[in-house]
Parts: C-alpha cells; structure tokens; sequence
C-alpha cells in the first residue's frame, strides 16, 4: 500500500428514530444534494448496527442525502410502517405485549430497498453503473438468538474475519435482523436463512466501531493508515453530585428503582462511548500524558451529540442550545419516536449540535465531563476529520 494511502472506515451506530442524526452530520460534512454512492467512495469499510443501517441503505440506493432524512426518517407514515403494532385481535387479546411487528417491518423494508431488497450482500452493488469505485466492505452487525453470539454479516466474503460457513443473506434480510430489537419492542427475532436474530446491540455492538476496526486489523491494515469515522446518534447524561455533595443533583439516586429495565438501557449509553475509547487505543493514538495538547486528538473522530446540564457554581444548568424543558423532554424520548413533536425535537437538537451550540461526544471525559479525548464541537471535529482522511486506495482525493 502506498505510504500516502488510508484505510477509511465509517461506523454507523444504532438508535431508532435519532439516527437522523447521522444523516445531518453528513449533510454537513457533504451537502444535502450530496448522493450515496459519493459518500460511500469516499471509505474502504462501512459498518452499521441498528437504524444506522438505515443511513446506510439510503447511501447504497444513491439516495441524495436530503432524501434519506425527509423521506425516510422524517416521513411519519414511513416511520409508521417500520415501527407497526402486531395485527389481529387475538395478538392483541392474547399476545406478547410487545409494541411492534417484526414481520411487518421486513415488509417495509422490502419496499424501502426497491430491487436492491432480494440481492446477495455480497454481490449488492453489481449491474449499478454508479456503483463506487472500489467498492466499499459492508459490515452488518446483529446477535443469533440460537447460538447466542454475535453475528455479522459481510459482503467480503474472503475476509480473515469470516467463518468458512458464513452466510450471505439478502440485503433485506441483513438490515431485518439488525434492526430488530429485542422484546418488549419487537415481537420476534427476525428470521434469516441461517437463523434468527436480534440487533447488533445483544451483542454489545450498538456501537460497531470496534467490530470495523477488528476487521481491518485482520485482513492486515495497519493502525497507521485506520482513520475512522464514527457517527453516534446521541446520548443523554444526567450527572449527579461531586464528592463535596455541593452540586444540585439531576437525577435523585434515591428516586431510581434500578431493575432489568435499567440495566438493558445500559447497551445505549456507556458501553457505546467505552468501544469508541478502545478503539483509539486499539490504534495506537496518543493519551492526555503523552502531550501538552488537551483534549488529545487522533484518528480516530467521534461525532454525536452529548445532551447534559453543565456546572455553574454550586449547581447545574442546562447547556447552551437547550432549554430546561428541551432537556427534560429529549430526556424522555424514546429510540422508537413515532409522533412527530418527539422526531422534531431530535431534529431540533441535530441542527444545533452540527451549529456547534450543543456539545460533541468525547471519546474520553472525566467524571465531572471534562474532555480528555476528542473533539467538543461538531465544526471541531469535522475539521479534525478532513485533516487526517487523506486519499483513500484507489478513491478520490
């Protein structure tokens, strides 16, 4: 590989509905007329987990990236069709009480996808004319509910990472199991050929950064030339108080029933912003000891927005950008947002956060949210990553 080349991965993380999120980062580091396949030229890898593989179906139809978010996610009875309550009247006498159809949401991805929905991963971007030039490596990442591991599937069939049994379902059904998240949202694990599946996010790959970068490592990309871009679809943090007790806290500890409940929302929050961290190390980039330079920068580019009251004196207010109330309610916003006042006010958020009013997501921060690793603002952190992208093999400059 020549020495001016880099090995470009873009990571797409799940999150419902707020993966919009992820279409307005790259409206603004492309532009909204911007079409799938030049973004996808742009990287040698893409993984996605959840709606993230959303965004990436829009990208692999060519679709502007203004279309992707108003049709699809914008669109309230296109939401309605992915996220549709089980029929009958016995299901709702008698079923599982769980809010939405995993058979019906395979049916509206098959329309979603078009001609694209019946293709091999692996052979899903053949007779396109405008297909990119290399193709990028596709990573889809979901759990096998009957073998009770991880699952991915890749359109490079001769990765060192793949088993020599590896399936290589249609795209439908690839985007079916990793954005079929487990009961009480769907009803059941979306059917493959090879299995049935939850999303990626079982498997604690709701952030699939670690996954993509695992799979350059070993099919002998150096962490020298990894550059990475991980795209987030946001993150609450409600912090509470220091060690002197002298900050009004957010959240009451005493208030909190902690159950399984909580515990399963635990796969959205730390262990996304954890995987990210260990990435930077996995790829040898430089510690907060190791310069003067706070926070540290590398290759390593975190985009998603951070929503959290910042600390004023003896309490804490709410950040720049965000109103009290704003806070509260995307606080209380589900990933499955349907109505649309919920997906306005993640749009809301997305506009200030690409602004630069809201807070980026660290790759490291302290206990009191100090930024160690990373970048804390959106124009920041764009700029980071044009700097170190360079020309990818073979791809534009």
């Amino acid at each position: 590989m020549p020495n001016n080349s880099t090995y470009r991965i873009l990571s797409l993380d799940g999150g419902g509905i707020w993966a919009l999120l992820q279409v307005m980062a790259l409206q603004k580091i492309y532009t909204d007329e911007t079409p799938g396949h030049q973004v996808l030229k742009d990287f040698n890898l893409v993984a996605a987990n959840g709606a993230g593989c959303i965004t990436l179906a829009g990208l692999m139809l060519d679709m502007p990236l203004g279309d992707i978010l108003k049709k699809w996610f914008l669109d309230e009875n296109q939401r309605r069709q992915l996220l549709a309550p089980p029929s009958g009247i016995w299901n709702k006498l008698f079923g599982n009480g769980a809010r939405y159809s995993t058979k019906k949401k395979r049916a509206a991805l098959k329309t979603l996808l078009g001609d694209m929905a019946e293709r091999k991963l692996a052979s899903v971007f053949d007779g396109q004319k405008s297909a990119p030039r290399p193709r990028p490596q596709i990573l889809i990442c979901a759990y096998d509910c009957d073998r009770n591991r991880a699952e991915f599937f890749r359109s490079d069939r001769a990765s060192r990472c793949a088993s020599a049994t590896a399936d290589d379902p249609k795209l439908v059904d690839a985007i079916n199991a990793a954005t079929t998240a487990p009961y009480p949202l769907f009803d059941l694990p979306a059917e493959g050929t090879d299995g049935r599946f939850w999303d990626g996010a079982a498997a604690g790959l709701y952030n699939p950064v670690l996954a993509a970068v695992t799979e350059a490592r070993a099919n002998r990309f150096g962490a020298d030339v990894i550059r990475v871009l991980s795209l987030g679809t946001g993150t609450i943090q409600l912090p509470v108080s220091n060690a002197g007790g002298n900050k009004k806290l957010v959240r009451d500890r005493d208030s909190i029933a902690l159950n399984a409940s909580d515990l399963l929302r635990t796969i959205l929050y730390d262990p996304a912003d954890t995987l990210t961290f260990v990435t930077h190390v996995m790829l040898d980039q430089l510690f907060p000891g190791d310069t003067e330079e706070i926070p540290v920068s590398g290759t390593v580019i975190r985009l998603s927005p951070v929503v959290r009251p910042l600390p004023q004196g003896d309490k804490w207010v709410s950040p720049e950008g965000l109103s009290d109330d704003e806070v509260e309610k995307l606080a209380s916003t589900g990933l499955d947002a349907i109505e649309p006042k919920g997906v306005e006010l993640i749009r809301l958020l997305g506009e200030r956060w690409v602004e630069g009013k809201v807070l980026n997501q660290p790759i490291r921060a302290g206990r009191e949210f100090g930024y160690e690793i990373g970048k804390e603002r959106f124009p920041q952190a764009v700029e980071a990553w044009k700097a170190i992208r360079n020309p990818a093999p073979g791809g534009p400059p």
